[in-house]
């Protein structure tokens, strides 16, 4: 690290890129020499490569049936090419080879039909008017039931399809979390992906701003009803960026359609203070244009809470600290996502994507504090803070795809991403019946913005049975924060106090290169890849000469070897290294002065987390799904947020230390099972020991434990499109981190359901907690020096209520680019 100037040298950067260059030649080399083979493909294709065939689809009445689904298939039945149908049913495929094919078409409410073609010369062919059959006749009374497996693994992970769960017209996403593999939630709320808070929430396979500042309170706000399926990525491949120690949770929304349009609406009210709320989804597509759009919003009104923490020191002197508070909040957000899809031909795909959301939230709190010591008089005060938050983010991607027409498997990708949030924070703090304590009142202002540019380019290419994938990128990020404080003088005027405040800008640059290749039979599965990573971090400040100057070269490997045992159990072993590099707050070295007794600051020193993860996975499907997961975890440098007292200014002092180390054992055991045909038993569980250690100035500091975390689901489907479900979830107590610990908890609820109009409108109502109207959440802080306990009152017991609404036909769904851009390397 450099920090012998504040602006960087740019030959000085070009230098020391040079080494990554040289350790990435033999990729570039490789993508050079793969794209060269293909482009010469393209290029020195005969001058009469295709045949046409076209055609139309009608009713036995002679009128056209729009949006059909046409697949051409080889004689033998393989795939080809597929279709859809327009709105006056014509259709029409290009192929290159000469011989025999098969047209097969399908359509909701009507026979298929199969029609034979043979391509021997160089006409184009019209196939002669399909007729589909109507069978709605024939259906007249009877129900045809297709029940999906909620859980399905893959190569990465597992995927929890929303939509064949019941609960999830009645529940909110973050609801349905805790049903879902490898998630657990904790005490205070925080979701968790084995067992940590060290992973990316994505939305359709790509980062989003809805969820880069706030993803809690987004989830609580999305009706899972609108929500396709959550994939949980643990053995994120090489294409991925390597930070993020526990994986990825994506979230992929309702768009599916094929011609014509769907939509849902969901109305909501949670309480107290969780509601009223409303979501919704929207798909479209006619001939070659997609779209689909994803929109919410919410208002909260949490009523009066108590809270209190009482800090003892263990020094010379026994001094204490008491505070006692009333907080209550109001808060208001909303968001919407927009993706569109444009298929130019038959080769290229053009995508769009969209977001933007914003929020507000007050949050007002009166405390009363009184501290005693032994050798000094005490002091008491009361201290009332009022705090505006408001915040925004957006951000905007396109995406262009490339096939080749030697294998549809194989394409380019080229991806260009715009995002941008900030944060404003604004915070008026008045001391009242003071004894002994002179601190005089302040004001609190802080706007924060973060920038980031992303350009990506995705290669993929079939070799016989192994697929290669191999790509770059380049990350451009800009964070800047200025922060004010202003204590008040003794003429009733706020003056800037240059000691507590600050302007800091931070740029952080990421290049990467990464190649994997998968390999797939009907027994083995086998993806292994590996990727580098340069990362220059240059930071700097308005006051005071402090700056970060860091260059550092990370290079990861992934492994996953799946084993299928037979055609319904699967064995899978897994080995990733992965990196957390230190986040922006946590680099910045100011000096926060603005609560009584307490100082906290970042630490320019801190380099990014290593950690080693071996898993080995196990799947039964049958007529029910039943998998467990163990994995070994192991740390180094871990970053740990440091708690020790100063007996002589009497502060607690809060800082990032790179110290640690940490190994964690876990288990993550579930089951979906039917017991009967009315009733459905599902469990998620999260079982963990945590071992950490850190060097605190002179002393070594501990802590171990263990977790875990269990979820009990039942549905029940009942006569007249009635259904009830349960829910019961428990957590125990345990380490939070290296000197916290929180405790555990019992969380409980009953929901009914019923459905009308064919299943379209669906109205609910869930009771959660009804023993108990608050919570109170412990955490218990083991410092150098002191000790202590907060506890903050929770609502707990609440009511739901909600009225779904879906429309529209479903036949299959909008075309998206296989590869964008996901810039998962930032764990908030």
């Amino acid at each position: 690290m450099d920090t012998t100037a504040n602006n960087p040298n740019p030959l000085l950067i070009h230098a020391e890129f040079n080494q990554f260059i040289r350790y990435c030649s033999l990729i570039i080399l490789c993508t050079l020499g793969s794209l060269q083979t293909v482009m010469a493909t393209r290029i020195h294709t005969p001058a009469h490569f295709s045949w046409s065939i076209s055609g139309r689809i009608l009713e036995k009445s002679g009128s056209p049936v729009p949006f059909a689904t046409v697949n051409l298939l080889t004689a033998d039945y393989k795939q080809v090419q597929a279709a859809l149908a327009d709105s006056a049913g014509r259709f029409s495929f290009s192929v290159f080879a000469k011989g025999n094919y098969v047209i097969r078409v399908s359509m909701i409410g009507y026979d298929s039909t199969v029609v034979k073609l043979s391509i021997t010369d160089s006409t184009n062919i019209t196939v002669p008017d399909i007729i589909l059959r109507s069978v709605a006749t024939e259906l007249h009374g009877i129900t045809i039931t297709s029940k999906k497996p909620v859980v399905t693994q893959h190569a990465d992970g597992i995927t929890y399809d929303l939509q064949s769960d019941p609960d999830a017209k009645a529940n909110s996403l973050f609801d349905m979390l805790r049903k879902v593999p490898y998630i657990s939630i904790d005490g205070n709320n925080n979701i968790l992906l084995k067992g940590s808070t060290g992973y990316r929430v994505f939305i359709n396979g790509r980062p989003s701003g809805l969820v880069e500042r706030n993803p809690q309170d987004v989830l609580k706000s999305i009706p899972a009803s609108t929500i396709k399926s959550i994939e949980v990525i643990t053995n994120p491949p090489a294409k991925y960026d390597a930070e993020g120690m526990a994986g990825i949770i994506n979230i992929v929304t309702l768009k599916q359609t094929m011609g014509g349009y769907q939509g849902s609406v969901n109305t909501y009210w949670k309480g107290p203070g969780a509601g009223p709320g409303v979501g919704g989804s929207f798909a479209l597509k006619e001939g070659k244009f997609g779209i689909s759009v994803f929109t919410g919003g919410n208002l909260n009104n949490i009523p009066e809470l108590t809270g209190s923490s009482l800090r003892t020191s263990n020094t010379h002197n026994t001094d204490t600290l008491q505070q006692h508070s009333l907080s209550k909040s109001d808060s208001r957000s909303g968001y919407v996502g927009l993706e569109l899809s444009y298929e130019v031909d038959s080769l290229s795909l053009l995508t769009a994507q969209f977001n933007t959301n914003g929020n507000h939230r007050s949050d007002n709190r009166n405390m009363n504090t009184i501290e005693r010591d032994d050798s000094n008089p005490g002091q008491s005060y009361d201290f009332l803070s009022d705090k505006t938050y408001s915040g925004n983010g957006m951000d905007a991607a396109i995406n262009y795809q490339l096939g080749f027409k030697k294998d549809k498997n194989e394409n380019l990708t080229l991806s260009y991403r715009y995002m941008q949030y900030g944060n404003d924070l604004n915070s008026m703090n008045t001391f009242d019946n003071a004894v002994n304590f002179t601190q005089p009142d302040y004001n609190q202002r802080n706007v924060e913005r973060f920038r980031e540019h992303t350009a990506q380019l995705d290669f993929t290419k079939p070799f016989g049975k192994v697929v290669m994938d191999i790509g770059s990128k380049a990350i451009f990020r800009n964070n800047n924060s200025n922060f004010e404080n202003l204590l008040k003088s003794d003429d009733g005027t706020y003056v800037l106090d240059p000691l507590s405040s600050n302007s800091y800008n931070n740029n952080q640059n990421v290049f990467s290169f990464y190649n994997s290749y998968y390999y797939r039979t009907k027994k083995w599965e086998i993806k292994a890849g590996g990727r580098a990573e340069q990362t220059v971090i240059n930071g700097d400040f308005s006051s005071g000469k402090s700056s970060v100057r860091q260059r550092y070269l990370n290079v990861v490997p992934t492994v996953v070897i799946g084993r299928n045992i037979n055609s319904t159990t699967n064995l899978k072993l897994s080995y990733a290294i992965r990196i957390q590099r230190p986040a922006i707050p946590q680099l910045n070295p100011f000096v926060d002065r603005s609560v009584p007794g307490i100082v906290s600051s970042g630490n320019p020193s801190l380099r990014p987390v290593i950690s080693s993860a071996w898993a080995l996975s196990f799947l039964k499907r049958g007529k029910g799904v039943f998998g467990i997961d163990l994995g070994y975890l192991s740390f180094n440098k871990v970053i740990n947020q440091t708690y020790t007292y100063d007996e002589a200014e009497d502060l607690v002092i809060l800082q990032y230390l790179n110290s640690g180390k940490g190994k964690i054992y876990k288990a993550n055991i579930y089951f979906n099972y039917p017991i009967a045909k009315w009733w459905t038993l599902a469990l998620n569980s999260d079982l963990r020991y945590v071992n950490f250690e850190a060097i605190n100035g002179h002393q070594t500091v501990q802590s171990d434990g263990a977790l875990a975390y269990v979820n009990l689901a039942n549905n029940f489907s009942l006569a007249n499109n009635w259904k009830i479900n349960t829910n019961i979830s428990a957590s125990t107590a345990g380490p939070s981190g290296i000197q916290t610990n929180i405790n555990g908890y019992f969380f409980y609820s009953l929901g009914f359901s019923k459905s009308l109009l064919k299943d379209k409108l669906t109205i609910s109502a869930t009771a959660t907690n009804l023993s108990s109207t608050y919570r109170n959440t412990e955490q218990k802080i083991n410092g150098i020096g002191f000790s202590q306990r907060d506890l903050n009152q929770v609502y707990y017991r609440n009511f739901t209520v909600s009225l779904n609404y879906r429309f529209g036909k479903l036949n299959s769904e909008i075309k998206k680019n296989r590869k964008g851009i996901n810039n998962d390397d930032l764990v908030k």
